[in-house]
């Protein structure tokens, strides 16, 4: 599963550049704590709501997979 740092990140990456600088591997993280700086409040609501709704889709197949396994 992954963090909600880690969602961003992606979220960020797919951006594909920041105040007229592309993202690369060098300077991802010299930029990706101005760029959650900068989202505005209902952005960071909208990406916390995402991440929640594919947490939840990644629970939900778990518990599936184990509710096999525990039927066999």
């Amino acid at each position: 599963m992954k963090t909600f740092e880690q969602f961003l990140e992606e979220k960020f990456i797919e951006t594909r550049e920041f105040c007229g600088r592309g993202i690369t591997k060098d300077n991802i993280e010299d930029m990706f704590v101005p760029w959650c700086e900068d989202l505005d409040p209902q952005e960071f609501i909208d990406f916390a709501e995402r991440w929640g709704c594919e947490m939840k889709a990644e629970i939900l197949k778990d518990v599936e997979e184990l509710s096999k396994i525990l039927q066999q």
